[in-house]
């Protein structure tokens, strides 16, 4: 579905040419992985501007953007600028979330993680997920994964604490908990090496 007119200006306003331009080509990618990419930019869910770094605040900001991708998933981009002495870094990763016919959007948390959030907004069961990536030396970590799942009647109702099944778990502590019982996590993978399903096997065995 294409994005609306609020959105694409949004993106224009956040990620510049230089996102734009990631967007429509990658130099090393094949003629039709290229032309895919440049239909990325008209399959934008979100984007948002952040620091990973707090520290570079009043800086040229990282970007993050949410992007329809294969049927049923979302990719992510991050566009992460020079830094001292670095070099622009422009990471992408297929498939982050299952869409699961819900609503995908960033948000910037604390202490500069960006946020991935699925929520859905049909029939019941009603669910709720979020994943929580972190910047360490240059390379993004998957530091959190939480999911909720309710069967009432509104999608709003998939945030309130009670009434329905919840999972949480904390790469960076290697501690979760499951309804409330614990449950071992282990250690924060790189984000291009996570799956989705890892951490949903580990919530829901079985």
């Amino acid at each position: 579905m294409p994005i609306s007119t609020g959105i694409v200006s949004e993106l224009r306003r956040h990620c510049g040419a230089t996102a734009m331009i990631a967007l429509a080509a990658f130099a090393a990618s094949p003629p039709r992985a290229r032309a895919d990419d440049a239909q990325a930019f008209e399959r934008v869910t979100s984007a948002t501007p952040l620091y990973f770094d707090e520290k570079f605040a009043g800086a040229d900001p990282d970007r993050a953007v949410l992007v329809n991708g294969a049927p049923g998933a979302y990719d992510l981009y991050l566009f992460l600028p020079e830094r001292t002495g670095g070099t622009k870094t422009t990471i992408v990763k297929k498939s982050v979330m299952l869409t699961m016919d819900g609503l995908g959007v960033l948000r910037v948390g604390a202490r500069g993680a960006l946020q991935i959030v699925v929520r859905n907004g049909g029939p019941t069961p009603m669910f709720s997920e979020t994943l929580t990536i972190v910047l360490r030396d240059g390379q993004p970590l998957v530091s959190a994964y939480s999911s909720r799942m309710s069967r009432m009647p509104s999608p709003l109702d998939a945030d309130q604490q009670r009434g329905f099944e919840s999972c949480d778990l904390d790469y960076l502590t290697g501690r979760g908990l499951r309804n409330g019982k614990p449950v071992a996590v282990p250690s924060a993978p790189r984000l291009l090496d996570w799956t989705q399903d890892e951490s949903s096997n580990l919530c829901w065995p079985g």
